[in-house]
């Protein structure tokens, strides 16, 4: 077995998750911990799937920090079986009086389609920014979804009144044609906006210790389905969010607080979860929320690594980490990270 110790020198660490100096990059629609600093974990190593981008000298911005992530993520939830499943039917979501974002999602957009081509199919709602993922990283362009930006809300009303609406699916279809596909129905996903945030025991103070990640979320799964698919599986879900870019668009990632430790760790201890319903069947990851903290074990230097295994569960320096981790069964443990200052996330074998 491979002994993973973090090289204190090589690491530089990104805070994704910061309530208070990140709102440009996460918005955080929860204005409870607006005065508390929280991290987005990332696995630094991910089921065996291995990264050491220390060799290709990468620029390390925020658009590479998401394709790493993606990949690590990707990986870990393809070779990782869910110990619990939720299937049910989510909560039909309040569209009285709707405030979206003017970002929208496209998916099964025809594989030839191109910039200019849509452009000009949805200049009639208002001038677009077309987003296509992970162009910015990838020489070839990405096929089968793409995201639209118009400057207003407004128009994203305008481009759904011309869409056909699918009451028994809650789904919306535009008909868009390139030049080997005609009127190819194409899913539109809008996103409103208070959908992003469901507190659902409005009397219980929200507590960090107790709030989970959750990764690779659905686009169609808003904050109030998130805390019911939380709450029929572990319980005492207090507050759960979505979070979201500039746009106030999600980001495929979310947080659940729950009103005590033991719902807290049943979530943190199943660590993937598959969700299936009617419309989407999707594995999410749940991850515990760091915070800054001193190594558990000496309590003398800080402790940028954390264990999540339940035998550990605690904050570690470089020091500390290589002697705790050093024999087994403890040497498999993989450590998350986090950093307020770099705004970087490596990965390092």
């Amino acid at each position: 077995m491979l002994a993973v110790v973090p090289h204190q020198q090589s690491c530089s660490f990104h805070t994704i998750y910061d309530y208070q100096y990140s709102r440009e990059f996460i918005t955080s629609q929860n204005q409870n911990l607006s005065g508390k600093r929280l991290y987005w974990p990332c696995n630094l190593v991910s089921q065996g799937y291995y990264l050491n981008l220390l060799v290709k000298k990468h620029t390390y911005n925020t658009l590479e920090l998401a394709r790493i992530l993606d990949l690590v993520n990707h990986s870990s939830l393809a070779v990782s079986n869910a110990a619990c499943t939720w299937t049910g039917i989510l909560p039909p979501k309040d569209t009285r009086n709707p405030v979206y974002s003017c970002k929208v999602f496209l998916g099964g957009v025809p594989w030839d389609i191109t910039e200019a081509s849509l452009i000009q199919t949805f200049r009639s709602f208002g001038s677009i920014k077309v987003e296509w993922p992970r162009k910015e990283y990838s020489m070839s362009q990405p096929r089968g979804y793409v995201y639209i930006v118009f400057d207003s809300e407004s128009q994203v009303k305008s481009l759904l009144q011309a869409c056909s609406y699918y009451v028994s699916q809650g789904n919306w279809y535009f008909k868009l044609s390139s030049n080997r596909m005609k009127s190819k129905q194409v899913q539109v996903i809008p996103w409103i906006v208070s959908d992003s945030n469901y507190l659902r025991l409005k009397s219980i103070k929200l507590d960090p210790q107790k709030t989970v990640f959750v990764g690779a979320l659905h686009g169609m799964l808003n904050a109030e389905g998130l805390a019911k698919i939380m709450n029929d599986l572990f319980e005492g879900v207090v507050h759960a969010g979505i979070d979201t870019d500039k746009y106030k668009y999600p980001i495929g990632s979310g947080r659940v607080t729950f009103k005590d430790f033991s719902s807290y760790m049943k979530a943190v201890s199943a660590a993937f979860i598959e969700i299936k319903t009617p419309n989407f069947t999707k594995k999410v990851q749940v991850d515990p929320y760091l915070e800054d903290s001193v190594c558990s074990l000496c309590g003398l230097h800080q402790g940028p690594y954390f264990c999540r295994e339940v035998s550990c569960f605690r904050y570690f320096c470089r020091t500390c980490w290589q002697v705790y981790h050093l024999e087994p069964p403890s040497r498999s443990h993989r450590p998350l990270m986090r950093n307020s200052k770099t705004g970087v996330a490596v990965p390092v074998i």
